[in-house]
């Protein structure tokens, strides 16, 4: 059986955790806040690519 998992919130959880830790870690060297907003939008975009995939399996369900 499939678990119900909701992959769009925990990606955008940790879009904004990764651009927190960037600002954290500012002073400990140069480019972390760079790097944060970096991988930030790799998890929005995961974010966007699940949310993509939920939107096309409700559509091939409904038909």
């Amino acid at each position: 059986m499939r678990r119900n998992l909701n992959y769009v919130t925990f990606f955008i959880l940790l879009f904004c955790s990764s651009i927190m830790g960037g600002y954290a870690l500012k002073a400990a060297f140069k480019f972390s806040v760079t790097i944060g907003y970096g991988i930030g939008i790799l998890f929005l975009l995961a974010a966007v690519y699940y949310q993509s995939k939920r939107k096309q399996d409700q559509n091939n369900f409904q038909k």
